[in-house]
């Protein structure tokens, strides 16, 4: 194990401070490239426990601020930023930094792809209300891959976005029958089309109904037995 893997490994176990951060700096000057040194920020970031959340987010834009590398990589540490505020229930900060993670590039295919993630935080920062964005984003998101939208959580949330936007235009057969679609891929036993293919390389697919989640559709239920 390298030095800078060993540091690492302490600070993911007992986090950091300021004091780090400049050792940090100093081990980082060893690795070569801009590209590789912000890597190792977020990457390390990621593996923070969840005490130490906020250290991770200043890790991770320290290593933006510092290094001038590739626009991939500075989207991926935005994501994983983005990812970390929505754990904290910082919706506001998640939106922003999604944002940024799409500033960085104007590949369509990346675009389609980030559009579900937007989709989703806007709907929490919003407390599932209709907007032009939401709709927006999911006309976007509908250009991404065929593959990438069988993943079960795409197609969960995607079909909340539905319900919302269906409710908007008051098309209440769509949204009973959107409803029943998300009880169907919410149940425990529930195996998505990607299942035996996850499954050969040992991934298994869930959903998690958030408490936000929960409220939205038992509210749905309720309307829909009105």
């Amino acid at each position: 194990m390298t030095k800078i893997e060993e540091f690492e490994r302490k600070i993911i176990k007992n986090g950091m401070t300021d004091d780090d951060f400049e050792e940090y700096k100093k081990l980082l000057g060893r690795v070569h490239g801009d590209f590789l040194k912000n890597q190792h920020c977020y990457i390390t970031a990621c593996k923070f426990p969840k005490e130490n959340w906020s250290q991770a987010i200043k890790l991770i834009q320290y290593g933006l601020d510092t290094f001038n590398d590739g626009w991939d990589s500075r989207m991926r540490a935005y994501i994983i930023m983005t990812g970390i505020y929505f754990k904290i229930n910082d919706y506001n900060n998640a939106y922003k930094s999604m944002l940024l993670a799409n500033a960085q590039t104007t590949d369509e295919s990346y675009l389609a792809s980030n559009a579900i993630e937007l989709l989703w935080i806007k709907l929490y920062l919003d407390n599932f209300q209709y907007s032009q964005d939401i709709e927006k984003y999911y006309e976007l998101y509908q250009k991404s891959s065929d593959f990438y939208k069988a993943f079960l959580v795409n197609i969960y949330r995607s079909k909340i976005a539905e319900i919302v936007i269906n409710l908007h235009y008051n098309k209440m057969d769509k949204v009973r029958e959107l409803y029943q679609e998300v009880l169907e891929i919410t149940a425990p036993d529930y195996k998505g089309s990607l299942h035996n293919i996850l499954k050969k390389h040992k991934y298994s697919e869930s959903v998690n109904l958030s408490p936000e989640v929960i409220k939205f559709l038992k509210n749905i239920k309720k309307l829909l037995k009105k």
